[in-house]
């Protein structure tokens, strides 16, 4: 965060635009050529203050359906209030269609500043994991964590995330068994194919930061609490500035670029998934629906849904996309409707073909009969089947799942590769995306906000800065005040998005 944003008491988009400004005043040549001429930044500011009406936009929705459904509560108002919400659905899907066909124009500029990204952070990844010399490389070794995919994965993110921040080669110790396997290089490529041997005799415990950034063989066991500076929804301060140009979410494109390199499955594993359902044809929305014991288990705060509570977000894409096909011709296109459904419990194949026989649904109904059965899901196979709805939901157009799911959360994070930007491509029933662990989730107030009496609501002033906690999903969000604070909930229009970054660690 800069002393700019946090002096600063007018609305964010001024500090967006004084950064560019800087940068465009600089007359520094490789700056210049790495963000492009000042037309070309006004043209990003316009892509990005699109972006910003689109998310207000959709929490103005959830705020107007919550407001109207409440007078289904009055008597002979129920039929009159589902007819207004109907109107106000279609008006929103348009105006939504509208934006987003504006937001489609991607310049060169744009699709540039997107791969400059990408393969400077590859690089950088490929740099550090494999020195030249490993004799003269520092360590991180970790231990995998004992749960299931997505959060095996998760977990791995966090660590992989302070081997970078702190300039490590990660070295990855394996359980005993793994969806039965002994080592996940039976299945994805080492973090470090050239050093990944290298012989230590003895690993020092991880203490802090500070404490243990110069032991050069640093040990992270699986339990060990570990709070870093480099803890998730933080991006490396120096990419930060070229991704925001292209990117909404810049931490979600960040930590997909990390998985993706730890997901690199090695070309016998790509064989094995392929074959099942990929590539498949566009428009596709892939549906995740995470059950069994997601849902019982003692500690889990997943909820039941219903498949209609997935598809009536899944139909909505779908109007909209053909509102967009509309707005650019004089016809009225009709989309087939394809979804690809990856689900942990058999029945809601059953459930969709009963119930939405117009839709074609992509997946396998077998790997969701051996993902209910523990004793099936836990081998070889259940982990390919899991690596393949997981590649598949990334290449959909858009995901409609709970993001408590860790196995939704790495489709989302990986979907990010394949697009230069699908921040807004996914809708989640429950949570937004978050970690247990992470950096307070920071919002800059830009307007006044007096509370309600009789209510839960905080009062805002503007260049107050809230920590986020939840998105109520009804236009309001939950947090804490930092100025007074206060925790409550808030209208989501009155706040933007801080800066977060982090910096390197220095190596001599």
């Amino acid at each position: 965060m800069t002393f700019f944003q946090l002096q600063c008491k007018c609305h964010p988009s001024a500090v967006f635009r004084e950064n560019f400004a800087e940068i465009s005043n600089n007359n520094d040549d490789d700056q210049k050529e790495k963000f492009g001429s000042e037309d070309t930044l006004e043209h990003t500011y316009r892509l990005r203050t699109m972006k910003e009406i689109r998310k207000h936009l959709t929490n103005m929705w959830k705020a107007v359906n919550f407001e109207l459904s409440s007078f289904k509560n009055v008597e002979n108002n129920a039929s009159s209030v589902d007819e207004a919400i109907i109107r106000l659905r279609e008006r929103y899907l348009h105006l939504l269609a509208y934006i987003e066909v504006e937001l489609e124009v991607e310049t060169e500029q744009v699709v540039k500043d997107a791969s400059t990204a990408k393969a400077l952070v590859q690089t950088e990844l490929q740099e550090l994991q494999n020195p030249q010399d490993c004799s003269e490389a520092f360590y991180l070794k970790v231990e995998s964590a004992t749960c299931g995919f997505g959060c095996a994965m998760q977990h791995l993110l966090s660590r992989f995330t302070f081997a970078i921040g702190d300039q490590r080669v990660l070295v990855v110790q394996n359980p005993t068994n793994f969806y039965g396997i002994h080592d996940m290089n039976e299945i994805f490529e080492s973090p470090s194919p050239t050093c990944s041997h290298f012989e230590v005799d003895q690993w020092q415990d991880f203490q802090s930061d500070e404490q243990s950034h110069n032991e050069r063989f640093l040990l992270i066991k699986e339990d060990d609490e570990v709070r870093t500076r480099f803890i998730p929804q933080l991006v490396p301060e120096h990419i930060f500035d070229l991704v925001q140009r292209f990117h909404n979410y810049p931490y979600v494109w960040w930590s997909g670029q990390l998985l993706s390199y730890l997901m690199r499955a090695k070309p016998a594993v790509m064989v094995e998934t392929d074959a099942v359902d990929f590539p498949f044809q566009k428009p596709t929305v892939g549906v995740h629906v995470r059950r069994t014991d997601k849902i019982y288990l003692e500690g889990e705060n997943a909820a039941f849904h219903h498949l209609r509570d997935y598809m009536s977000h899944v139909e909505d894409w779908f109007l909209k996309e053909e509102t967009k096909l509309a707005l650019k011709s004089e016809n009225n296109p009709k989309l087939k409707r394809r979804v690809y459904l990856a689900t942990d419990d058999p029945m809601v194949w059953k459930e969709a073909k009963r119930y939405y026989p117009s839709y074609k649904f992509l997946g396998s109904v077998e790997r969701s009969k051996r993902a209910k059965n523990l004793r099936t899901r836990d081998t070889r196979k259940g982990l390919i089947d899991i690596i393949a709805d997981i590649y598949s939901l990334s290449q959909s157009n858009y995901i409609v799942c709970t993001l408590t799911s860790e196995v939704c959360k790495v489709a989302y994070q990986i979907m990010q590769t394949h697009n230069v930007d699908a921040s807004a491509d996914i809708y989640s029933l429950d949570f937004p995306f978050y970690f247990d662990v992470q950096a307070p989730m920071m919002r800059l107030v830009t307007l006044n906000h007096v509370a309600k009496e009789s209510t839960n609501e905080i009062e805002l002033k503007v260049g107050d800065q809230i920590d986020v906690q939840v998105d109520n999903h009804n236009g309001y969000f939950t947090g804490k005040n930092a100025r007074t604070g206060e925790t409550g909930m808030y209208p989501s229009y009155k706040v933007e998005n801080l800066r977060s970054t982090f910096k390197y660690a220095k190596r001599n």
